[in-house]
């Protein structure tokens, strides 16, 4: 038997059959198989780049949409492409902003609330001002005899959440329990951060959530994702969600399970409008918490005008990005910028608000800064 890896180096992802989908989706909303193969063919091609598998998230085959509605909503693909017209991989920001310590760094320095580094491993070697861990042996000691436990890492460069742990407290013998509750031995954790993390891993604090966050995220930290778009003045708010962890999860990504969920929240008075369980298709809004149960809707989340104002403020720092997602938790001593997304996938939006990205009101903002950055 294989060993288990301590880490998740994916996503999870439900099985989906077509045939199935498309019968059940004729059988409970009378559109046709024909029909529901034409709208799809039609997503699929350039510009929209769909898969089937997004047709049915956003549950596009329901009565009332129509083609310029569904042709609102982009596909992961598609929302790539748009993020990288607007946020151009050649500009040398984007190298920054794609390693998290260098970041956080560039914020700090700007005196903008960030998470402490307290320990990174590279095998290249150490980084200024920062704690090295050179090799595997150094970090199985910094685990087992050195952190102050509860701690948090993450890869440098990553995305999605993956290769993201909690350590929460050591066992009898040295061993390391993780924040969902598995138990590995320091030296084991140590050999799988060198073997899929060459490029380096970094060690934080582990965030204590404000209550009213954790009242709808649980124990483990979900983050208010807040999407800047740079329009004419600057920095202007375009969306804010809330990523809403799923039940005995480690962090808010995709990569622990399914049942992880995502929330509009009201850019100004925090107010979460509309859930959406990744589970289930846009036909059914998520009322509960996925972990503790307290009505999502009307729930006031801390400090969000707070966090867009740094969001808009940050974004200064970074002029050859039109668009950027950050990831700010809100703790108990105010929000802190965790990281800084070049391609945030609008998915989130799209699903929690049950929305387009592209719909009235957005587009023209969008399209509006587009024409800007190729002049």
């Amino acid at each position: 038997m294989a060993e288990e890896d301590p880490f998740k180096t994916g996503t999870v992802k439900a099985g989906f059959d077509l045939p199935k989908t498309m019968a059940w989706a004729q059988r409970h909303h009378g559109k046709g198989r024909l029909r529901q193969l034409a709208e799809m063919t039609a997503l699929a091609l350039p510009p929209h780049r769909m898969v089937p598998q997004e047709y049915y998230h956003y549950a596009l085959f329901r009565r009332g949409f129509g083609p310029a509605e569904r042709r609102q909503f982009l596909s992961d693909a598609a929302g790539t492409l748009l993020n990288r017209r607007l946020s151009p991989r050649e500009t040398g920001q984007h190298r920054l902003l794609q390693d998290k310590l260098l970041t956080s760094h560039v914020l700090n320095s700007a005196g903008f609330p960030v998470v402490p580094v307290l320990a990174v491993y590279s095998a290249g070697g150490g980084f200024p001002g920062q704690r090295a861990l050179g090799s595997a042996e150094a970090i199985a000691t910094f685990l087992r005899e050195e952190a102050e436990l509860p701690i948090f890492g993450k890869p440098l460069v990553s995305s999605i959440g993956i290769g993201g742990a909690s350590f929460v407290a050591r066992e009898p013998g040295g061993a390391i329990r993780l924040g969902d509750g598995r138990i590995f031995p320091a030296e084991a954790l140590a050999a799988a951060i060198v073997r899929h993390y060459p490029g380096g891993y970094l060690f934080q604090p582990l965030i204590r959530q404000h209550p009213d966050a954790a009242a709808v995220t649980g124990p483990a930290t979900g983050i208010l994702r807040v999407v800047t778009l740079w329009e004419e003045g600057g920095p202007q708010i375009l969306y804010t969600a809330q990523k809403l962890p799923s039940p005995g999860s480690m962090i808010d990504s995709n990569t622990e399970s399914l049942g992880s969920g995502f929330a509009l929240v009201d850019a100004v008075s925090g107010v979460i409008l509309r859930a959406q369980s990744k589970l289930h298709l846009n036909l059914r809004a998520l009322e509960t918490s996925p972990v503790t149960g307290l009505p999502l809707v009307g729930h006031v989340l801390p400090d969000v005008a707070a966090s867009v104002a740094l969001a808009r403020e940050a974004h200064r720092l970074f002029p050859g990005h039109g668009l950027l997602g950050f990831d700010i938790p809100a703790t108990g001593a105010g929000p802190v910028i965790l990281e800084i997304n070049t391609n945030p996938f609008h998915m989130l939006y799209q699903r929690a608000a049950d929305r387009g990205i592209m719909a009235p009101g957005f587009a023209e903002r969008i399209r509006a800064v587009e024409a800007a950055r190729r002049r």
